[in-house]
């Protein structure tokens, strides 16, 4: 496997990206098997979750252990909580931080591991608004339903389809930037029509500017 092969060339660990976080780690773990391997995962890796993974960190065993993380979403505390076993791990010990988004983890985090992408691409669907003739209106009308029925709305892939979508307007690299915090108020559980409104507005704002 790709990863254990890299878990040799570094001395700290690896930062996998995949499709299905918690099912990989689970999968990787299975195969490692108990005595090689300590998991931890949630939907949002805590503060708590993080403190777990020290406490075992400092734990003797024979042979090197590997500390499976994984979530959907990473606290920046915890990511923080982190930060001091990262910088001296010790002896014996590796991690593998398991997550969707690069954009989930702290640019500390990701300079100590190695990063090995193993996410799927798929067609993202196109965003439910005409971006070219994007008004006030057509805002509105949107956020409001947005807000009534925020299950039926998968708020990643909108930004994401958002941002593409979104290409053809002169944005400045401060509001393309905007997208990535979009991303991580996602993983945050902001409520979506929130988050949405910032980008169309901004949208919105860029257009009547007429920087064309």
């Amino acid at each position: 496997m790709e990863v254990n092969k890299l878990l040799e060339e570094n001395k700290i660990g690896v930062i996998l990206l995949v499709n299905n976080p918690i099912e990989e780690a689970m999968e990787y773990h299975k195969k490692l098997g108990e005595q090689k391997s300590k998991l931890f995962c949630a939907n949002d890796f805590s503060i708590d979750l993080a403190r777990s993974v020290i406490e075992e960190g400092y734990i003797a065993s024979n042979g090197t252990k590997i500390i499976l993380i994984a979530a959907e979403s990473f606290n920046i505390a915890a990511q923080n909580a982190l930060l001091k076993i990262l910088e001296e791990p010790p002896s014996g010990v590796k991690f593998v931080l398991i997550a969707r988004l690069k954009s989930s983890l702290l640019p500390t985090i990701k300079s100590r591991l190695i990063l090995l992408n193993h996410t799927q691409k798929k067609r993202l669907p196109a965003f439910p608004l005409d971006i070219a003739n994007l008004n006030l209106s057509s805002v509105y009308e949107f956020l409001k339903e947005v807000s009534k029925n925020p299950n039926e709305y998968n708020l990643k892939e909108l930004i994401q389809s958002l941002y593409m979508e979104s290409l053809g307007l002169p944005l400045k690299q401060e509001e393309l930037e905007y997208f990535d915090r979009a991303i991580t108020w996602s993983m945050q559980y902001e409520r979506a029509h929130y988050v949405l409104g910032v980008l169309l507005l901004m949208l919105l704002r860029v257009k009547n500017a007429k920087r064309f």
